[in-house]
């Protein structure tokens, strides 16, 4: 959110507060954000041809979240990033799309852990099939 709409850290960790009810200082997303070197905009086209994505359960103060990741394998580049308490079919498929819309083109491959779920978003958003191998 910092990133795309250019929000103030202050009122980002409110959101964050409010909707995912975890506390956390602005200095603390300030660190998070200094972390990545190279931030993407979402005016900035790359040219992504392998991407890796991958999702993980995290505990914030107890209460289970699903972080999902794609990321670009040859520059290291996130390119989409999202938080969910489930996951579903609709999440992969908006991780996948916001991938996409921020490369600006298809990826040769996409590499996963196997997630059916990834099965159907990559065959909804990229229009060709996904192969288990």
């Amino acid at each position: 959110m910092y990133v795309e709409t250019g929000i103030s850290l202050r009122k980002l960790a409110k959101k964050l507060k409010k909707f995912f009810d975890v506390k956390v200082s602005y200095e603390s997303i300030r660190q998070w954000i200094k972390i990545y070197e190279q931030p993407i905009s979402r005016r900035e086209k790359i040219i992504s041809t392998h991407w890796h994505a991958d999702e993980t359960y995290i505990k914030i103060k107890g209460v289970g979240h699903w972080l999902w990741i794609v990321r670009c394998r040859d520059t290291g580049n996130v390119l989409s990033w999202r938080m969910t308490k489930g996951r579903f079919f609709k999440d992969a498929k908006d991780l996948m799309q916001d991938a996409l819309n921020v490369a600006g083109t298809r990826p040769e491959s996409i590499t996963t852990d196997g997630l059916y779920q990834y099965a159907a978003a990559i065959k909804k958003v990229m229009e060709w099939k996904w192969n288990v191998y």
